[in-house]
């Protein structure tokens, strides 16, 4: 079991003990019930109680966690016959022992059962996801096999002028004649030189089915680098250093709860002035939206401009919500499922991390999780998801009256940046929110409360307003 460790006023209060010792003891006792000799296996079982030391809710933790935040962690080894009921009430009857009146009572008992039933939910997805993985292999090898090799060296000379086009240059026989080859396409072979058309072998029906799901074609086109005409390339690098800082944030914020006793290191970091950048890394994710609305508009402008102010409205909100939904549902269905299955150890949660899943899912499907508590919230995380939906949504608002008169779009847009303006400094008033998700005091102290009271639902009051 854990022991009394040192640095204990530095804020050591995580005693885990040693895991892998208890769950691997194997003993063969012998019961004696009324006079009756029984023989029996026990295995270990690992459990850690949590002692609260100090008035916090759980709502206060920074990541959720089993125990709340102030409460002192003890591994525990028990003969795996012990439900959590017993060890709890072992312990606090050993508390009860201790000569001290306002000594701490027990308040939660974890344990782990080591070994995980797969639970129907979890085998169904496993085998949606084996088929789609067959799919995945069919398409891939079918695309290598019938596409990306039907080719003939010999060809060379006519596959190239097949590939050439024409400039108006040089069809008038102007001064700057130019031969451009045609922008490759997913029909484009990537292993060598295509044979003429007329004798290119053409997939069916089913043929086109399975290239769609080929990771060969699919990757070339998600790994391509070339930048086609009028891209904005100043945004890729924008996306890279803002992705980075939402990755470092997120691997100190989550490490939080899953590393063992770190509120010394956080006492030295807190002093540096580097660390705020991990301390207000809550705005990196505004960069995306900033993103999302500039190629939105320019998208959208340009689109409206070369069809003189029209646009499909119903096409406009399908194909964005087709082009997330599938994927994010598949995403949400794997997780929720499957996700307690991918670890072990003291602090793995082995009921999942996420129960709300379960309930809940259906605000994601509809990208109103965040009209929900945070503590609600199936896959926390996807509060991005429902904000960049909603903002897109009103977005006609705003680039609307900015196709027509450039002064009028300037004019809302303005309303609506001081809207944020005005309704961020009311949320924070009204909620004492901290400056960061550390500082601060009052209810609305811890992450939970930050992002719940203010980040995630900022859009919300935005939208009334």
């Amino acid at each position: 079991m854990g022991k009394l460790p040192s640095a204990l006023m530095n804020g050591i209060i995580q005693w885990p003990g040693s895991y892998d010792e208890c769950v691997n003891i194997t003993t063969h006792v012998d019961l004696q019930w009324s006079n009756r000799s029984t023989f029996e296996d026990i295995q270990g079982r690992y459990c850690r109680v949590g002692i609260p030391l100090a008035n916090v809710t759980q709502q206060d933790v920074i990541v959720a966690s089993d125990f709340s935040a102030g409460s002192l962690v003890i591994g525990l080894c028990v003969p795996d016959t012990c439900s959590e009921s017993d060890v709890l009430n072992l312990i606090r009857e050993g508390l009860s022992l201790i000569p001290i009146s306002s000594f701490p009572e027990a308040s939660k008992v974890v344990c782990q059962d080591g070994t995980i039933e797969y639970t129907t939910g979890a085998i169904v997805v496993i085998v949606v996801l084996s088929l789609l993985g067959s799919v995945l292999f069919l398409g891939t090898a079918y695309d290598v096999i019938f596409i990306q090799s039907n080719f003939d060296s010999r060809d060379y000379i006519s596959s190239k002028k097949n590939n050439l086009s024409v400039t108006d240059d040089m069809a008038d026989g102007g001064p700057n004649e130019e031969i451009h080859y045609k922008i490759p396409d997913e029909q484009t072979s990537l292993l060598g030189n295509k044979v003429p058309a007329e004798t290119k072998y053409q997939p069916g029906y089913c043929g086109r089915i399975l290239l769609a799901f080929s990771v060969y074609t699919n990757a070339s086109k998600i790994l391509n680098t070339k930048q086609s005409a009028g891209s904005i390339r100043a945004l890729n690098g924008i996306r890279v250093m803002s992705m980075t800082w939402v990755l470092l944030g997120h691997s100190y914020s989550f490490g939080i709860t899953i590393t063992e006793n770190v509120l010394p290191y956080f006492m030295v970091q807190f002093k540096r002035w580097t660390f705020q950048a991990l301390l207000n890394a809550t705005v990196s994710v505004d960069t995306f939206f900033t993103i999302s609305g500039l190629l939105l508009s320019y998208l959208v402008l340009k689109e409206m401009k070369q069809n003189n102010g029209k646009l499909n409205w119903f096409m406009f909100y399908f194909h964005r919500f087709w082009r997330l939904t599938p994927c994010y549902m598949l995403v949400i269905m794997t997780y929720s499922t499957l996700f307690q299955y991918w670890g072990s150890g003291p602090f793995w949660p082995e009921t999942g991390i996420d129960p709300n899943c379960r309930d809940y899912w259906w605000t994601n499907l509809l990208y109103i999780n965040n009209f929900f508590d945070m503590t609600k919230m199936c896959m926390g995380w996807s509060w991005y998801l429902s904000n960049d939906m909603q903002f897109y949504v009103i977005s006609p608002l705003m680039f609307v009256p900015l196709y027509f008169s450039g002064l009028i779009g300037v004019a809302v847009s303005s309303v609506f940046l001081l809207a944020t303006f005005i309704t961020s400094g009311v949320i924070a008033s009204y909620y004492n929110l901290p400056p960061n998700i550390i500082g601060g005091g009052g209810e609305a102290n811890g992450m939970l409360h930050f992002f719940d009271d203010y980040y995630v639902n900022r859009i919300v009051v935005l939208a009334l307003t």
